[in-house]
């Protein structure tokens, strides 16, 4: 059984590796695209005193997704914020099963979010944009994908937990040096 699991989570590993990492990559892009709006359209204010319609739309959506682009590599790599003094005091044991019990709740909450993001997007679909030639409905997609991937990720970390619990010769948290690159061996 613990090769099946070790398999099944290197390859959600792999996934969740390759996948998020280039969506954390792709965020860098949208947060320089916006950037690069807001530098133009305050020039474009002081300089002529005119400016784009289009602008205040169109970074509040490039923000949204950049969030919703790297949350899941956040979560993979531990860069969220985390108070953690409560849990190093307890023993070994309690430790990890709170640790895994903290994943299979994000796990839940995950996929309800997931569900209901989904219905807003179908919902979106039905709106235009107020500046932008496009649906709300594609705005929005960026929580569905931002939900699946933080399950999935969960899914890996929960995973993690069990084999911890299982095999406890082994290291089985995510890599630091190449947290969302590779998985280990």
């Amino acid at each position: 059984m613990t090769t099946v699991l070790a398999f099944f989570t290197r390859a959600l590993a792999a996934l969740n590796g390759a996948v998020w990492v280039a969506a954390r990559n792709l965020a860098a892009v949208l947060v320089a695209v916006m950037v690069t709006i807001v530098l133009v359209q305050i020039g474009l204010r002081a300089g002529v005193g005119a400016t784009l319609s289009w602008a205040e739309e169109t970074t509040r959506i490039l923000l949204v997704w950049s969030g919703f682009l790297v949350a899941p590599y956040a979560h993979r790599t531990g860069a969220n914020v985390a108070i953690d003094l409560f849990a190093q005091a307890l023993p070994d044991a309690l430790r990890r099963g709170l640790g895994l019990s903290i994943q299979l709740l994000a796990l839940a909450i995950s996929l309800l979010f997931l569900r209901e993001s989904l219905a807003f997007v179908a919902r979106g679909m039905t709106i235009d944009a107020a500046t932008l030639p496009i649906k709300m409905g594609f705005a929005y997609l960026a929580a569905p994908l931002g939900f699946a991937g933080l399950a999935l990720v969960s899914l890996e970390l929960a995973l993690r937990s069990v084999l911890a619990w299982i095999d406890r010769g082994r290291d089985w948290a995510v890599p630091a040096a190449a947290a969302a690159v590779t998985a280990p061996e």
